[in-house]
């Protein structure tokens, strides 16, 4: 059986590519087939289709945010186009077409690309042939969804595998968001966001928030691609999906009343399981590597990359992180830091004054090591440090957003964690494909 592992980014490349090892491993009988548009040649030895999709609808994004990095409430007044300040006519004319000018271009070139990203999904389709379509998220721009609208009408089965948590995006607004203003509806005279279906904004508060920019969302539109349900992650192409939460089972269900949607955990669960009964020999292992005492406590902090996801501007950031290594290893000493995949090592070389080693494990590979953990409380990985059962902090993501007082407090930069709440699912995502694969050999 073919199955292809369609990884729209870093993130879904290492836990995609962790089912295709978890599955060989369980002696699952299939041939497993990775595209990304990531740079890889092959991954653990399986064949990558490297998507030719160059990202042209993200790097606009990115180009935005570079120019504002941090998108504040003063950048928004001044992009409200429609605000009260503006009352002369000649302005509000120019500020029109200024705007068109920018939309109508960048929709030619993204309906260019939408038929581009068409053909290549039908030629590789063709050419692989797939049993199934497995993806980390159905609602990705570029060749993803080209390359899903095509399996659907092929009747390929598309079937979607939570491999980190997600922020649930609800009518009140909830969870972090970006503030970038592909995302962000900018004003009330002349932004045709507000031409959208109403599904595709979400109010927050005052403001009105898009997921695609008004000229992707209009070439989509012209294919009849656009996710119906963006806000919420396995509501719109896939058949069947594998999710860690029942809150997010919910979620789904209210859009998509019937869909099969079941709570099987992350794919990450399975393996940090299997490594529990290692806890012992993987934490001597990680203090002998780094010339630690074994009676050292194991003090690990999944580093925040507030500002490789431009949220704060690496001014910020760097003065935060400076502030909160400084203040964990002046309580706990030595201190392990693991650095998210979109981060660079040399990019917090300057924290190692504070007695901080930069480990170049990946964190699933020790996480059972820790005798304390800390990261974001939107983080996946305090779902593991939940299900592990280590102390510590999930440290609020909004305490981040502007300079840190020299002088913070622990107590007041997050909630020391619940540990007796989160469990394991009785049965893994791995499990279910496992024995889906089985049922369909047969």
């Amino acid at each position: 059986m073919r199955i292809m592992f369609s990884a729209n980014n870093r993130t879904s490349v290492n836990g995609l590519s962790l089912l295709i090892d978890l599955l060989s491993q369980r002696g699952a009988d299939f041939e497993p087939i990775l595209m990304t548009s990531e740079r890889f040649d092959s991954i653990g030895g399986y064949p990558v289709i490297n998507s030719k999709d160059r990202g042209f609808f993200f790097k606009i994004k990115q180009k935005a945010k570079r120019r504002d990095n941090r998108f504040s409430k003063d950048n928004t007044e001044t992009e409200r186009l429609g605000s009260d300040s503006i009352t002369n006519r000649d302005q509000i004319f120019n500020k029109g077409k200024k705007r068109i000018l920018y939309i109508v271009p960048h929709f030619i070139v993204c309906f260019i690309r939408i038929i581009q990203d068409l053909i290549y999904a039908d030629g590789i389709l063709d050419k692989v042939k797939p049993d199934w379509i497995i993806v980390s998220d159905d609602r990705v721009g570029g060749v993803q969804l080209a390359l899903l609208k095509k399996a659907k009408g092929r009747g390929i089965p598309i079937i979607m595998v939570s491999v980190a948590i997600q922020t649930l995006y609800k009518k009140d607004g909830f969870g972090p968001l970006l503030f970038d203003e592909s995302r962000f509806v900018t004003n009330k005279l002349f932004d045709v966001n507000r031409f959208q279906s109403r599904k595709q904004i979400l109010r927050i508060g005052e403001d009105e928030r898009v997921f695609f920019p008004s000229y992707y969302y209009f070439a989509l539109r012209c294919f009849n691609m656009a996710p119906e349900h963006p806000w919420v992650s396995g509501a719109n192409a896939s058949d069947c999906v594998y999710t860690y939460s029942e809150e997010v089972r919910e979620s789904i269900l209210s859009e998509e009343p019937g869909k099969k949607v079941i709570v099987s955990g992350l794919v990450e669960d399975d393996y940090i399981l299997r490594n529990i009964k290692d806890s012992a020999s993987i934490k001597l292992n990680l203090l002998e590597k780094y010339n630690l005492s074994c009676d050292d406590k194991v003090v690990l902090l999944s580093m925040p990359q507030l500002a490789e996801h431009n949220l704060v501007s690496w001014d910020i950031h760097i003065h935060n992180m400076d502030v909160l290594t400084k203040l964990l290893s002046r309580e706990y000493g030595k201190l392990f830091v693991s650095l998210h995949p979109k981060s660079r090592k040399q990019d917090y070389e300057y924290l190692k004054k504070y007695n901080v080693t930069i480990i170049d494990e990946k964190l699933r590979d020790v996480m059972v090591a820790a005798d304390y953990f800390f990261c974001l409380s939107n983080s996946s990985t305090t779902h593991y440090a939940g299900i592990l059962h280590i102390p510590g902090y999930d440290l609020d993501m909004d305490c981040f957003l502007d300079y840190l007082n020299e002088e913070s407090d622990i107590n007041a930069l997050g909630r020391e964690r619940d540990i007796s709440s989160d469990t394991f699912s009785s049965k893994s995502v791995v499990d279910y494909i496992f024995d889906e694969l089985n049922e369909n050999i047969k």
